[in-house]
């Protein structure tokens, strides 16, 4: 009773039998690179945590297969506060390799990383023992180097942007590295661009709901570090 209270009461007890965690490993659905899939976690339990949260919270696995050395992006849009991580062995929580809680929101998890071929074990795990719902990810996979040759990989192939430009969508994901700047973006996969202006301008760039801390340079000649204006 609570302080003084007492009094004659009735109590309701239910019990589902739980799976190991060898069984919930044993039947992981496959995530396969290109293929969003979608997924619940409601009425599930919890059998992984992770270094970011999740320990409490019902989740659900997956297995990742990688042929060869990948850039890989994971993303997770959830309908409740979710964590998303990665490890090599099932049952081995030692074995997480990449792990996320909130990116931008606690409804939105990204991993960002280089991967070796093996099997990989993909966690959607709510953040807590009442977070749970629904859920979607999504793998990529690109070359550890990116992918020459594409629009803006090189000065050669710049991407143009004119005066009229207010925004614009970028992603360096399958990008190679060719250029850095005095501020840094040496060994960063890169993209360029061509900015025609019709007389002199005052240019400003700023970025929002960047997946990474990225950097930006203006040269006046695109291959010549010296002419760095900033």
């Amino acid at each position: 009773g609570f302080g003084a209270n007492y009094g004659e009461y009735e109590v309701t007890l239910t019990t589902e039998p739980m799976r190991s965690t060898s069984e919930v490993c044993a039947s992981a659905g496959t995530l396969h690179p290109g293929a969003p899939l979608a997924g619940t976690t409601v009425g599930g339990a919890s059998y992984f945590g992770a270094t970011c949260g999740g320990s409490e919270g019902p989740d659900a696995v997956y297995t990742l297969d990688i042929a060869s050395a990948a850039r890989l992006r994971l993303r997770m849009q959830s309908t409740h506060d979710a964590t998303l991580h990665i490890r090599t062995s099932c049952m081995d929580p030692v074995s997480e390799v990449a792990c996320n809680d909130n990116f931008g929101d606690a409804t939105h998890s990204l991993v960002n990383m280089n991967v070796t071929p093996g099997r990989y074990f993909v966690v959607a795990d709510g953040r807590s023992d009442v977070d749970a719902g629904d859920f979607s990810i999504s793998a990529e996979l690109a070359p550890p180097q990116g992918t020459p040759g594409g629009p803006g990989d090189t000065c050669g192939t710049p991407l143009t942007i004119t005066s009229a430009t207010t925004e614009l969508a970028a992603d360096t994901f399958t990008a190679a590295d060719d250029l850095s700047g005095s501020c840094g973006g040496a060994g960063a996969p890169d993209t360029v661009y061509r900015l025609d202006l019709p007389s002199r301008t005052r240019v400003r760039a700023s970025f929002e709901d960047a997946e990474y801390p990225p950097i930006a340079y203006l040269r006046s000649t695109c291959g010549d570090t010296t002419t760095e204006l900033g």
